[in-house]
């Protein structure tokens, strides 16, 4: 039984099968966590305010997207514009140290928000948020400069807070009557964007009026080109949260879980190659080893002599004997042995006829035993 169980018909279906089942409960838990309640603005979330639409949109154009969590806060080194999107947890001096040396170095930042902890985001570059107590839904660009592709009916903004700032360094790209929703300005040799307009990069916001125009007029606006990081970190989503979140973004957003699929995949694919066949199935060549005659002799010999025929036996020399003798002197073997010998003491006196006649006896006797069978072959032998 464990022979079978441990054949190769049996062990690599039944591996298949447990795959598979994997499979099917990782894609059910993947399709319970399209329920999940998720921060506004996550790249992986499907809700309104999340931002899973722009994510593929920036992939259709073009862009190189990455979105992945880390255990520890990090830029990717092959990034060009870092996407701060309504951030829900405070930026620490660590981080922002990485993130200036970001833009320094020719990146460009992208920080939209209008919670509280985008207003303390704000202030470290000298912007104050503001509320107004009333949405203004749409508005047109300030400036010439949003023209690829141009923008023709406004974009909608729904913006209830602006910014303002003793600076005067910045452009305005977007504003209300109060106040400029998003501005721009150059840091060393990048660049930097502030908005207030979380509802332009939303599921459902980019898909109003002009707002992905006016998206793609930011993106392409970056000083240096590059995969476009959606920063998950300040949504409170590092590594272990994103896990907390759900079996399924963890498989599809985190390191270790696409490691995790990569493997299955591969253990799969390596499974359906391992029973392929490279040519028409060639038996193996069978060698048929005939037995010798001899065997078949002794084997009779054996059965015969474990069946106990052994008056059978007795009777074949009595009459193999009588045969032979009446062919050498012309007689008839059937007659009764009397007149049997009386014919052969008639052609040869010097046969011992009371000898053969008793030979003749001892064959024709019932329950001989084996020893006395043998005796009286080799007797008839003699004859």
């Amino acid at each position: 039984m464990l022979r079978r169980l441990l054949s190769r018909d049996f062990f690599f279906p039944a591996i298949m099968l447990g795959i598979l089942s994997i499979l099917t409960i990782m894609l059910a838990i993947a399709q319970s966590d399209d329920n999940e309640d998720y921060p506004p603005l996550v790249s992986f979330s499907r809700q309104r305010d999340g931002a899973m639409a722009l994510r593929l949109w920036l992939e259709n154009m073009g862009f190189e997207v990455q979105n992945e969590t880390q255990s520890e806060f990090s830029i990717p080194a092959e990034t060009g514009t870092m996407l701060m999107l309504a951030p829900n947890t405070l930026v620490t001096a660590e981080e922002w140290q990485a993130i200036d040396q970001f833009v320094s170095a020719g990146g460009t930042l992208i920080l939209i928000g209008d919670s509280f902890r985008a207003a303390d985001a704000f202030e470290h570059y000298q912007f104050n948020l503001n509320n107004v107590g009333r949405s203004t839904a749409i508005t047109i660009p300030q400036n010439p400069l949003w023209v690829s592709p141009p923008i023709d009916q406004g974009v909608q903004i729904n913006a209830d807070t602006y910014l303002s700032s003793p600076r005067s360094d910045y452009i305005v790209h977007l504003a209300i009557a109060d106040g400029p929703v998003m501005v721009s300005f150059v840091k060393d040799q990048g660049r930097v964007v502030l908005g207030t307009v979380p509802f332009l990069f939303t599921n459902q916001g980019i898909q109003q009026n002009d707002n992905a125009e006016a998206i793609f007029n930011i993106i392409a606006a970056s000083v240096e080109p590059g995969t476009v990081w959606f920063d998950e970190w300040h949504h409170s989503l590092n590594l272990e949260q994103a896990e907390r979140l759900g079996f399924g973004n963890w498989l599809r957003y985190s390191p270790t879980g696409r490691a995790f699929v990569f493997v299955t995949l591969v253990s799969l694919l390596g499974l359906a190659l391992s029973g392929r066949r490279f040519g028409r199935a060639v038996p193996p060549p069978q060698t048929l080893t005939k037995r010798s005659p001899l065997e078949y002799v002794s084997a009779m010999a054996h059965l015969s002599r474990r069946a106990g025929h052994r008056q059978a036996t007795a009777e074949e020399y009595y009459y193999t004997l009588k045969r032979r003798l009446a062919a050498r002197y012309r007689i008839d073997p059937n007659q009764s042995d009397d007149a049997y010998l009386n014919d052969i003491k008639h052609y040869d006196e010097t046969i011992d006829i009371d000898a053969l006649r008793a030979l003749f006896n001892n064959l024709k006797r019932k329950n001989l035993t084996e020893t006395e069978l043998l005796k009286y072959a080799r007797e008839t032998i003699e004859w």
